[in-house]
């Protein structure tokens, strides 16, 4: 646990610092670009996002599965050559007709020609960004988490700098942003490649790479019906409600980057612990694995109950006037992505029975109740309801996904301790309604109580 942990506080650092960076650029592209077009940057990434989830086939679940399952260094070198040789030419064979055809996709989607070249950056990023994602499971398999934290670091501040420099000083608009972040991979991908570099050598395998493909392509549907129920909700607000809409959603998206980059920080942390527990030991490892649990929800709920008391004052100082509905989406995505951090654990006996065919019945099912609630709750309350949605998608996705775990690698859950959770998150919530003084004191008082209790608390964690 305490390694986890340990590897958990050094992701979360390089997040914090990563994901700091992306958040202040959000506040400063806000004021460079219109709400409209800061819509149009977030349409833009949902379709990056798809293509993403499309390109990776599930590699990045099959490497971090099938690298600790070989206990052969010379295998492991021949899944990761193999691997990386054949993502890369994937990538430039499907993306060859898309870059050629931007022009034709900005009308396509957007109704004009003039974010041709936003497309056109957007989509050359894919091939530098799946190598560099792939670069980062490699790091996380060897453990190394220091170098994993700065390349990412260096990374966002090439990007964000870049991004800035090109709004200032040219009249690119939205393509600035995108056209960084080509900029930040090309800087940063040598170094990754250095770092990793004793994992290629001159062989593949096809048979390794059949094995890959078969574990990782059923993770396909269950990733785009991911992409579904965290990013369909701004192509339906695009089309059922407007670009304004997108743009408030697109920011309050962003300012869930506080949890979202706890969720990544995990998540980057606990897969390969996870795997190589149940490999050494599967009973310590259910252990292991509820104890981790309760660890999550903490997390997820205090960070939740720090952005009730203080989020909206917050919003009103370092955004323009018109990001003022923020406030409200972002609570809602804030809450839905602590229930998916859950998803860590609630998930663990699917991946480990490599009964990857649920992940597929799962997600599609909570992708079509997704639109279905977006449907419904657009019309009616615009980026609130896009939220809601997406909050009820994650809490049943954990839901679902904890059953079928169950069946296949049974844990012994503290019920009693998810009910209180879910009593205090109704109170974190409902909290952000008061008058400003009253929250601000009831801050105070729980971070008293907290730094009071902080010897046992350190304790319970131990």
């Amino acid at each position: 646990m305490l390694a986890i942990l340990k590897d958990t506080s050094i992701y979360a650092i390089g997040d914090v610092l990563t994901k700091g960076i992306g958040f202040f650029a959000i506040i400063f592209y806000t004021h460079f670009i219109t709400q409209s077009d800061m819509g149009v940057y977030g349409y833009i990434m949902v379709i990056v996002s798809f293509a993403t989830t499309f390109f990776i086939l599930g590699a990045d679940n099959a490497y971090a599965r099938y690298f600790f399952e070989y206990k052969d260094e010379h295998k492991r070198k021949v899944l990761t050559t193999t691997l990386f040789l054949f993502l890369f030419l994937w990538m430039l064979v499907v993306l060859l007709v898309p870059i050629v055809f931007s022009k034709e996709l900005s009308y396509l989607f957007l109704d004009t020609y003039d974010y041709s070249l936003a497309f056109l950056f957007a989509l050359a990023s894919l091939p530098l960004k799946l190598l560099a994602s792939m670069s980062n499971q490699a790091l996380r398999n060897q453990f190394k988490t220091k170098q994993f934290v700065i390349y990412n670091f260096i990374t966002a501040v090439v990007t964000v700098t870049s991004a800035i420099c090109l709004l200032k000083f040219t009249d690119l608009g939205v393509a600035s942003i995108f056209l960084g972040v080509i900029i930040g991979d090309i800087f940063v991908l040598p170094l990754r490649f250095f770092a990793i570099k004793e994992l290629f050598i001159k062989e593949v395998d096809f048979t390794i790479l059949k094995s890959i493909l078969a574990y990782g392509v059923p993770f396909l549907p269950a990733s785009v019906a991911y992409w579904v129920f965290s990013s369909a909700d701004r192509v339906m607000l695009e089309s059922m409600s407007s670009l304004e809409s997108v743009g408030i959603y697109t920011v309050a998206v962003s300012l869930g980057a506080v949890m979202s980059l706890v969720a990544s920080a995990i998540g980057q942390a606990w897969s390969p612990h996870a795997v190589k527990a149940y490999e050494e030991d599967k009973e310590k490892a259910k252990i292991l694995y509820v104890r981790f649990l309760k660890v999550l929800i903490a997390v997820a709920l205090f960070l939740v109950f720090c952005a009730s008391m203080l989020g909206q004052e917050i919003i009103n100082i370092i955004f323009p006037s018109e990001y003022m509905a923020v406030f409200y989406p972002m609570m809602l995505l804030l809450i839905g992505i602590g229930f998916q951090i859950t998803v860590q654990v609630t998930a663990t006996g699917i991946s480990l029975a490599k009964k990857t065919v649920y992940f597929i019945y799962i997600t599609l099912f909570v992708a079509v109740v997704n639109i279905a609630l977006n449907y419904i709750l657009i019309p009616i309350y615009d980026e609130v309801g896009a939220s809601f949605a997406t909050m009820i998608s994650y809490l049943l996705l954990t839901l679902i996904y904890s059953m079928v775990s169950q069946k296949l690698f049974r844990l012994d859950y503290d019920f009693r301790y998810v009910l209180i959770a879910f009593g205090l998150l109704g109170v974190a919530f409902f909290a952000s309604f008061m008058d400003v003084i009253i929250r601000i004191i009831l801050f105070a008082i729980v971070l008293g109580v907290l730094y009071a209790k902080k010897e046992k608390i350190i304790e319970r964690i131990r």
